[in-house]
């Protein structure tokens, strides 16, 4: 069945985030609890059609890596990190936030993450509960089936590569743009597909895909064949050195995704 036309590629402006705390136990599921009160309460009493300044289209929360399908080379389990990924409209929509906090620029990634995480700010700067905080910022490619895998769990996997030049890296985007849609008109378990292209110099690309469990992300390996896109063997070409040394998955099994709802009414 084809994909929906809302469900088409959009180029958004979109924050992958990670957290590194100290406390693998307590901060970080208090943490995650905090992002995830934050942005439900966001996102909470869209049947009016009101969307309050600065709420993103989408935001996945995939919190803390878990054992993989063994599909790919194993990844550490980081206990002490927790991760997600959202997406506005445009870069203006995402500078449009209202958010402020004490000491960080209004409008920045940082002062946006801060607005989500209470006290991010003196987490910071003592250690107490936050060691570290990672944010890629940028343009992202996005597609996902409208109206699903609102809430959770989702199975959700987070890839990266890096390529031996920029050009072979835009080729595996466009690849894998090929690959995302293909996999959300063909399989009923494909829920989004996201593509974090490189910025300047950098040559590393990412894509987050996510699933409805663990058995639909089985299911797209065994039961669905995509060799005509060809990303596979692209990508063992575009290697800067090997696929070995190149590539990283994370796979987390108990991902949150939201959308944006705008009421029809």
């Amino acid at each position: 069945m084809p994909v929906p036309k809302e469900a088409e590629w959009k180029l958004m402006y979109g924050l992958h985030v990670t957290l590194k705390t100290k406390d693998a136990a307590a901060a970080k599921s208090a943490i995650t609890e905090d992002v995830t009160f934050a942005r439900t309460q966001s996102y909470a009493t869209r049947s009016s059609g009101v969307v309050r300044p600065g709420t993103s289209v989408h935001f996945s929360l995939l919190g803390t890596n878990t054992t993989g399908s063994g599909r790919y080379p194993p990844s550490p389990l980081e206990a002490d990190k927790a991760v997600w990924v959202e997406q506005w409209e445009s870069k203006e929509e995402f500078e449009a936030l209202p958010y402020v906090a004490p000491g960080m620029p209004k409008s920045s990634a940082r002062a946006h993450v801060a607005a989500l995480v209470p006290d991010l700010g003196e987490r910071l700067a003592t250690g107490s509960v936050v060691e570290d905080l990672a944010i890629i910022e940028g343009p992202m490619w996005h597609i996902e089936k409208p109206m699903q895998g609102q809430g959770g769990p989702a199975y959700t996997i987070d890839l990266t590569w890096r390529c031996k030049s920029v050009e072979a890296a835009m080729a595996v985007v466009e690849a894998h743009k090929k690959q995302g849609l293909a996999q959300l008109e063909k399989e009923p378990g494909a829920l989004r597909y996201t593509i974090v292209p490189p910025v300047g110099d950098d040559t590393t690309v990412r894509w987050i895909a996510g699933f409805t469990d663990l058995a639909a992300h089985n299911s797209h390996a065994k039961d669905y064949d995509y060799a005509e896109i060809g990303v596979a063997k692209l990508m063992v070409a575009s290697a800067k050195s090997s696929p070995a040394v190149d590539g990283a998955c994370r796979e987390y099994a108990d991902a949150t995704h939201m959308q944006r709802f705008v009421s029809k009414y």
